[in-house]
């Protein structure tokens, strides 16, 4: 009943009370005139103004009903108070603004076709309110300008605020053509209007409806349902969008059938009335078996626009049945046999497959969710649902169906599924067309070891890696000069490699077990690394840097380390198998950006080489492949064996990323084994290069020994050569303390003697044997625990003398000519030294560099016989206190020494932002954000030192790898700043194109599920 009738029956009882009680009857007609005008004021109110009340409305936005008189709304207000009793003002139904919108700002607003002198709403509130809140009725003309403004405060209460606060503006001119009914902000608190109760909505006067703005009538488009689809279950995906020049008037979802038509309002609810997309909702219980058409239909002032569809619903039949045929987890490689060991703190994903068993022998739309106990807990973790759904059949064959991600439901797995520790995955629950399906599953609980009963992740050490970038400059081609890409490449490849080796994380992110250690400064290399006996000295130089990285007792670098030079010679690489050097080929800079598709084709050669290092041998000999050659390799043709799966190569292809291993016979497409020399780019169309099982396995024993660092020792390092003539070669030796022990030996066939004066043994020791490619030698190393009274060192084969060499009497003098200390180093610096030998040996030098930020000593330069060398300094870090240190060998006898303090300027990062171009086009929904920074003084720079930005959006995230909330549409300039220890900073930029799905502007709406409980039949 109307608050007015209220009103009515307070002032009736007054009037007539005192009718009663006059004392003559002269006062009787006055009496009954205050009567009569009481009963009659409400009415000749109501008469002057226009009330709505909010009765008996369907469900669809307030333009719909009102517009005939001369007012619309924003349609905002969608909740109807019908069936929620202390919510009424007149009669039984209120409305509110914001329903279901989280932090909602929106007001109400009210538009008037002709200019009014008074308006005037109730209020409340729909919740409990724990603090007290303004709420403001505000009017403006028709330029837009605030006319007046009247307050009220709702609150606190602990039960809902009925709806009796009037707000009402009155003006002497007919000037109010918009009305806002609004919380206001406070000084800590914006203006959200999630819960304001609107209702009987009073103004001056009735107008006609707005002039329609448009001759073009809404466009409609159903993106889902599909045309023709069959559904097995009673719901559908409503998706699409409408194209409306002017606001919606009705929006209406239809759908006929045997069972009759079926019509509910979408507008407000789904399809706003500035249209726009729509969706993804999911439709309940309005299909009936057989043929149902849908159609979606809108329309504005101008008329309608529909999209009318064709589906059918072929319920399944009962008696069918699901079972779970298999359970596969995988991080690189894996078999049906779940064989492959899987790597705590890596990317995995789960794939199930699942058959159909009874009368119905296919049912689509199939997706699932997984859970997961620790072995002894009866605690599961949260259900994982699948990333995607599928057709499953009556006939899946696993052995198939693995060469097709979509052939099987997969699952991404959380980080703390894959964290160190042991799980029982089950399948929770089984979903057909997003509905959770009541038809059974057998072998869903794999306790049957259709899959793996229990799933083991183990953890594993880091690859400690140093990186050696070097110049091309070969002698033998004059004029030729190359310089390495230092940063794209190797960020590039080092993600690859961090999916195919048994390695926790995500690089280039910090907390991937790919740990590169130190960038060394730039170095220029003349030999011809097309040549092999070149490559052979250039990897004994390399040998030598590596020495002085295991060096030094108290240094600072892991006694693991490995050092891979990185040089645009485009000769592949080389690599000691086993040992901790190797070189592989990069892009030059000279050649522009690095393209994206080179990640995969460096990846390999990195991967290629550093698996020499870790013992790998070639995968065979189909293509040619030079010794050392594993013969035992188990798949034909050099190939995968098995489906590779790439988790996290977003940048150049899709991500999950299934690698086909193809069909290994000549001639036709296969997939590689890095360590084969199988070129995919030998085919007309590009195969891949991955990891099989069998190198996976063997590079995972190698990573499993997590404290290989043994106590400090003083050491005589040996490296040396035996031809297939069986000459040997020394490289000179050189004594330090290292905590580093060698490479095991693969047998006591070749042993290292310390002998005395005498000719005594002091010490023997195997040496470990590495082969190169293209290299008929054999080559050694040996880490020898020194004995002071040492005087010969013999080279045996058994007990037969290979080689030996005489310690000299004295240790060379040195002294370091320049840097004298005090200087500032520019772009280049040249050091120089002066050295002195008693017996007149052969020198041999090292060159170093302090930074005293740490005990590491870089080294510059290694293998030198001149005594001066001049030094790239653009990746030297920059110090106040920078020293060099020389050192220099006679063969085995070593001496130092170490220059004065001077100063090296520090360098801002290196900061690249990977996998993006400009002009490029990103999805508003989704966008990964891949970057990285090395500072010459900090090394790779953690999460917390990299910040995006966006010119559109402010701050978008921070980290190697973001993955941003929504953007918006349009142009962006993409920022990520790198920040140093010392506040030095540098940034990447680049111009993107975000390509939202909205249309006229308009962000579509989130997904939903719906059901219409009020269908009104037409």
């Amino acid at each position: 009943m109307p608050r007015r009738t209220h009103v009515c029956r307070q002032i009736l009882p007054i009037v007539l009370n005192s009718f009663h009680s006059v004392q003559s009857r002269r006062l009787l007609p006055l009496a009954m005139a205050f009567a009569v005008i009481a009963l009659l004021l409400p009415q000749l109110s109501s008469a002057q103004n226009t009330v709505l009340n909010f009765e008996n409305l369907p469900q669809a936005p307030l333009i719909t009903q009102y517009a005939n008189k001369g007012v619309t709304f924003n349609g905002h207000m969608l909740r109807d108070y019908s069936q929620t009793p202390g919510f009424t003002h007149s009669g039984h139904e209120a409305v509110e603004l914001c329903f279901a919108a989280e932090f909602c700002s929106s007001p109400l607003q009210a538009d008037f076709t002709v200019g009014q002198s008074r308006v005037k709403v109730w209020v409340g509130f729909s919740s409990p309110m724990s603090a007290a809140a303004t709420v403001a009725l505000q009017a403006f003309n028709q330029n837009g300008t605030l006319i007046r403004q009247v307050t009220a405060v709702l609150g606190p209460s602990n039960t809902p605020i009925l709806v009796r606060t009037p707000l009402q503006i009155n003006t002497t001119d007919a000037n109010i053509r918009r009305i806002l009914v609004t919380f206001l902000p406070t000084t800590n608190v914006p203006a959200f209007n999630n819960g304001l109760v609107v209702d009987d909505f009073e103004f001056r006067t009735a107008g006609g409806p707005p002039v329609c703005t448009t001759t073009v009538s809404p466009a409609v488009q159903l993106q889902q349902p599909l045309a023709n689809t069959v559904f097995q279950t009673n719901n559908f995906p409503l998706q699409g969008q409408v194209a409306t020049a002017a606001p919606l008037q009705s929006a209406t979802l239809t759908v006929t059938n045997s069972a009759g038509t079926k019509s509910s309002s979408l507008l407000g609810i789904l399809i706003q009335q500035s249209g726009g997309p729509f969706g993804v909702t999911s439709v309940f219980d309005e299909l009936a078996p057989g043929s149902n058409s849908v159609k979606v239909t809108a329309a504005n002032c101008h008329g309608s626009g529909q999209s009318p569809i064709t589906v059918s619903y072929q319920p399944i039949v009962q008696g069918t049945g699901f079972k779970l045929i298999g359970m596969e987890v995988v991080q690189a490689t894996q078999d049906l046999q779940n064989t492959v060991p899987l790597v705590a703190g890596k990317p995995a994903m789960v794939r199930l497959y699942l058959a159909v068993t009874g009368p119905t022998s296919s049912i689509d739309s199939v997706s699932a969710a997984i859970t997961a106990t620790h072995p002894g807990s009866n605690t599961s973790l949260p259900n994982l649902r699948s990333v995607n759904s599928v057709t499953v059949t009556s006939s899946l064959d696993p052995h198939t169906s693995r060469h097709d991600l979509a052939k099987t439901i997969n699952f991404m797995l959380p980080a703390d599924w894959y964290a160190e520790g042991t799980l029982h995955i089950s399948v929770s629950e089984i979903d057909v067309h997003g509905t959770t399906s009541p038809v059974p599953c057998d072998g869903c609980e794999n306790n049957d070891n259709v899959g793996p009963l229990f799933t083991h992740f183990q953890p594993t050490k880091a690859l400690n890696l140093v990186l050696a970038p070097y110049v091309y400059e070969p002698h033998s081609q004059p004029g030729l000069v190359a310089t390495p890409d230092i940063f794209f490449t190797p960020m590039g490849a080092l993600q690859w490699l961090n999916d195919v080796y048994p390695l926790s994380g995500n690089f280039p992110a910090i907390e991937s077990a790919v740990n590169i250690v130190r960038i060394l400064p730039m170095q220029t290399t003349t030999k011809n690394l097309h040549d092999g006996g070149e490559q052979d000295d250039f990897l004994n130089d390399l040998d030598d840097l590596l020495d002085n990285l295991r060096s030094d007792a108290g240094n600072s670098w892991p006694s693991d380390v490995h050092l891979l030079a990185m040089t645009p010679c485009g000769c592949g690489g080389i690599g000691n198998a086993p040992g901790g050097a190797g070189m592989a080929d990069t892009w030059a800079v000279e050649h522009g950006v690095v393209p994206q598709k080179n990640f995969e084709s460096y990846g390999a050669v990195w991967s290629h080489e550093l698996g020499h290092n870790f013992g790998r041998q070639h995968a065979g000999d189909a293509h040619d492949e030079e010794a050392p050659q594993d013969l035992s390799f188990p798949y034909p043709h050099g190939g995968i064996g098995e489906p590779g799966l790439a988790l996290t190569t977003e940048w150049w292809n899709a991500s999950p990323f299934l690698i086909d291993p193809g069909i290994p016979a000549t001639g036709q497409q296969h997939a590689h084994d890095f360590m084969s020399y199988g070129d995919a780019n030998d085919l007309a169309d590009h195969t891949h290069d991955w990891i099989s099982p069998y190198t996976y396995k063997a590079l995972f024993q190698q990573f499993l020994d997590l404290n290989a660092r043994s106590a400090p020792r003083q050491n005589l390092i040996v490296h040396g050569s035996i031809a297939k003539s069986g000459d040997v070669v020394f490289r000179p030796f050189h004594i330090a303390t290292t905590a580093f022990a060698g490479e095991s030996a693969e047998s006591a066939e070749y042993r290292i003697e310390l002998q005395d004066a005498a000719g005594r043994e002091l010490v023997s020791q195997p040496v470990s044997i590495s082969r190169r490619d293209r290299s008929s030698s054999k080559y050694f190393s040996a880490y020898i625990p020194w004995h002071p009274e040492t005087k010969r060192i013999v080279m045996k084969d058994k007990n037969k003398i290979l080689a030996d060499r005489e310690v000299s009497s004295h240790k060379p003098n040195l002294h370091i000519l320049s840097p004298k200390g005090g200087e500032t180093w520019g772009a280049t610096a040249t050091i120089t030294w002066k050295a002195t030998d008693e017996d007149g040996d052969n020198l041999t030098f090292t060159v170093l560099y302090n930074a005293r930020q740490n005990d590491q000593w870089i080294p510059l330069a290694a293998g030198l016989k001149e005594q001066s060398v001049t030094i790239n300094t653009s990746l030297v870090p920059g110090s106040k206190k920078a020293r060099i240190r020389v050192q220099v060998t006679d063969g085995v006898n070593t001496a130092e020494a170490d220059s004065g303090a001077f100063v090296v300027p520090e360098k801002p990062p290196l900061v690249a932002i990977l996998g993006l171009k400009n002009g490029m086009t990103l999805s508003a929904e989704k966008s990964n954000l891949v970057g990285a920074a090395y500072d010459p003084q900090d090394g790779m720079l953690p999460s917390g030192k990299l910040k995006w930005t966006s010119s559109r959006g402010g701050l978008l995230g921070e980290g190697a790898r973001i993955t941003p909330r929504r953007l918006a549409a349009g142009r962006h300039t993409i920022t990520l700043t790198a920040t140093n220890s010392r506040g030095h900073r540098a940034t990447a930029k680049v111009n993107v194109i975000v390509r939202g799905t909205r249309v006229n502007g308009h962000e579509p709406m989130p997904p939903t599920a719906l059901r219409f409980p009020a269908n009104t039949p037409s």
